[in-house]
């Protein structure tokens, strides 16, 4: 079995192997990002919920994404805000959100080997909830309207196509990871990836369905 993640070091153990890039530090300087409607267009895309804190919920779809221009493949991931206000959701950072981790492929829908390294996210302190509530007042915060939805596309910043495909088996795991940071200018909301594999590790059956990144969509990707 291979696995393949990225951000860190190289690393081989018995019949798995882990690569890793290095990380680069978070960008908070980046222009804020544009809000969003309320309704994304409807389609038939198959979802896997990632879990809930409070009025913020995520999803990532079943489904993997190509971008033109772009050598790496891209998750597509879904945020609902259940709440009768407007959240903002701090997506201004590309390693403190939520994105795909680590792949590889498997003869079963679960990981019978775990080796994975993963990054590790502090709670938010009283300052830098501060900062988000004053970043929310300041619109530098990309919007989820009340009832309302969002989508973004994270890529993995070290594999693409070609790569996933060229050895396959009956499942491709792909292993997500980060969190999300949200306020409504009052409360702060984190909504964490944990431990759990049976909310954490999407399982998408061979063969895989490919689509393309729509050209208007939200995107974060690895300069």
């Amino acid at each position: 079995m291979r696995w393949l993640a990225c951000l860190g070091l190289a690393l081989t153990m018995g019949c798995t192997r882990t690569e890793r890039r290095p990380a680069t530090p978070p960008d908070r300087a980046r222009a804020p990002l544009p809000s969003v409607s309320a309704a994304p267009e409807p389609d038939a895309t198959p979802w896997f919920s990632l879990g809930a804190a409070g009025d913020l919920e995520a999803a990532a779809a079943r489904v993997l994404y190509e971008l033109g221009g772009q050598p790496h493949f891209y998750v597509r991931f879904r945020v609902s805000n259940r709440g009768d206000r407007p959240l903002g959701v701090d997506l201004r950072s590309y390693h403190e959100v939520l994105y795909p981790n680590q792949w590889g492929w498997s003869h079963t829908p679960r990981r019978d080997v775990i080796d994975e390294t993963r990054a590790v996210f502090a709670p938010p302190t009283a300052q830098r909830s501060a900062e988000l509530r004053a970043a929310f007042q300041a619109g530098a915060l990309t919007l989820v309207p009340a009832h309302g939805e969002l989508e973004f596309y994270r890529d993995f910043n070290a594999s693409g196509r070609a790569d996933v495909e060229r050895d396959p088996a009956a499942y491709l795991l792909i292993a997500l990871d980060g969190q999300l940071l949200g306020t409504d200018g009052a409360r702060v909301l984190e909504l964490r990836i944990g431990d759990d594999e049976a909310t954490r590790v999407l399982a998408l059956p061979a063969p895989l369905e490919w689509r393309r990144v729509p050209a208007s969509a939200l995107t974060l990707t690895d300069r």
